[in-house]
């Protein structure tokens, strides 16, 4: 799960020796991936260039923010005042020509929690929020899930992975999509009645 970069940056010899037959494997794997050609990303036109931090208090509140929407939210620490993944967020939203504006909640904790924590949510009009939450899926969470289940793949051993079926292990997502266009489809002849 490592980046290259840290990956290649550990000791080998403070690994134990388990450690570092899989230390090896993993570095004799990244190094012929890394000599091998790149395929093309699957979607490069939905690459986002966005910077690390922004002002909040320097945006002006959008006229929409009393019908607007969260399309997602993130979570931060007490004494945090920011997550790399809002600013990515807020630069696929407006790529994608949502508007959209970031608040900072106070989240209600359980009795027992001694800390009080925030989340920004990064806003949208009401209208725009099913369009929002594709777009980021496809654009962030999509690409970082991917990463996930690639590094959960590599865990398993040969016999795991061929008893796998995508066709079984994606159909909740297929399921999802299906019948997220079924309700559009239905709701457009609902209404031409």
């Amino acid at each position: 799960m490592l980046s290259d970069e840290a990956l290649f940056a550990l000791n080998r010899s403070e690994l134990i020796e388990t450690a570092q037959a899989c230390y090896d494997e993993e570095v004799a794997h990244r190094k012929a991936a890394l000599q091998e050609p790149q395929e093309p990303s699957a979607t490069p036109e939905n690459e986002v260039e966005f910077d690390d931090e922004f002002d909040l208090d320097s945006e002006e509140a959008p006229d929409w923010l009393d019908e607007a929407a969260c399309a997602c939210a993130f979570t931060v620490s007490p004494g945090a005042e920011f997550t790399p993944d809002l600013a990515k967020a807020r630069a696929v939203l407006r790529a994608a020509e949502i508007p959209c504006y970031v608040t900072l909640e106070q989240v209600e904790n359980p009795p027992s929690a001694n800390r009080q924590r925030s989340e920004y949510c990064v806003m949208v009009p009401g209208a725009l929020n099913l369009h929002a939450a594709s777009v980021l899926d496809r654009d962030m969470f999509n690409v970082d899930q991917e990463d996930n289940w690639r590094a959960q793949l590599q865990t398993l051993s040969d016999e795991d992975l061929h008893r796998l079926n995508p066709d079984v292990f994606c159909a909740g997502l297929l399921d999802r999509a299906a019948r997220l266009r079924r309700a559009y489809e239905e709701e457009v002849v609902r209404r031409k009645e």
